[in-house]
């Protein structure tokens, strides 16, 4: 069985139920807050009396005053409600909270195991895999992101750290898989190897390197289309419209021009 995918899917699980758990203690905060003001309201009353004197003169007096009413079926419901958020905070949520922070620990021993160690090359690729896989996911919680995008860049900067050319590809092409809105987070992980020496400059090896990096970032990626057309963003918008590649093909028109700038 694949223990990292285990960590992170057990991590993303866990912060989702959190995410459900806050909207719903919101909610009830909410309704809280709704009813409050109610439990109490308050009349104006009046009481008057009046009776006749000595000398037969009718005399009459009125008290005004304010009454306050209790409202005992709202002041239930409230009650009923703080029920449900102490349950919330001090039996689901903090149990939650530390089943994220088991989860995160032995998230963080994998990784260091795995940098640490001198682990093989396709373990690392493998790791990035799944975290990538995580960042096509859908969640409004900010800090499953950042935490796995912070692990991204430990591995990644490893993997370019020896500079083998198929391994960095292996990283572009994830990063143009990744949802909209890599320019905020992933540019670092697009990086070009430049060589250590003019020979190696001048191998073959390295030039087809230099064409298919320059083919992987120019050419349109296969299938992204048909994955904006049911991505949602985190407040429900979606990815505008875009041409279809035949479409893209027919209004492009592409000129290789050599050297000197004349057309080949």
């Amino acid at each position: 069985d694949d223990e990292f995918y285990f960590l992170i899917s057990s991590f993303y699980d866990i912060r989702t139920k959190i995410d459900q758990l806050t909207n719903e203690y919101d909610v009830l905060q909410r309704k809280i807050a709704s009813l409050l003001p109610h439990v109490w309201s308050f009349s104006c009353e009046k009481i008057e009396a009046g009776s006749y004197c000595g000398d037969n003169v009718y005399l009459k007096r009125s008290i005004l005053y304010e009454q306050a009413n209790f409202d005992r079926n709202l002041a239930k419901e409230i009650e009923d409600t703080l029920k449900n958020l102490r349950t919330i905070i001090y039996q689901q949520y903090v149990a939650l909270k530390y089943e994220t922070l088991w989860y995160k620990m032995k998230i963080d021993i994998y990784i260091h195991n795995l940098i640490s160690l001198n682990k093989p090359a396709k373990k690392l690729l493998h790791a990035i895999e799944i975290l990538f896989n995580f960042q096509r996911y859908r969640t409004r919680d900010t800090l499953f992101y950042s935490y796995t995008r912070q692990l991204l860049k430990q591995i990644i900067d490893i993997v370019y750290s020896y500079g083998n050319y198929n391994e960095t590809l292996f990283i572009i092409n994830h990063v143009l898989r990744c949802p909209p809105g890599i320019h905020q987070w992933a540019t670092n992980f697009v990086r070009f190897l430049l060589p250590t020496s003019f020979e190696i400059l001048c191998s073959p090896m390295y030039i087809r390197y230099v064409a298919h990096f320059l083919a992987t970032l120019l050419f349109p990626v296969k299938n992204r289309d048909i994955f904006l057309q049911n991505w949602l963003g985190e407040h429900g918008e979606r990815v505008p419209e875009m041409l279809s590649l035949n479409a893209a093909k027919s209004q492009q028109q592409w000129m290789l021009i050599d050297a000197d700038g004349h057309e080949r």
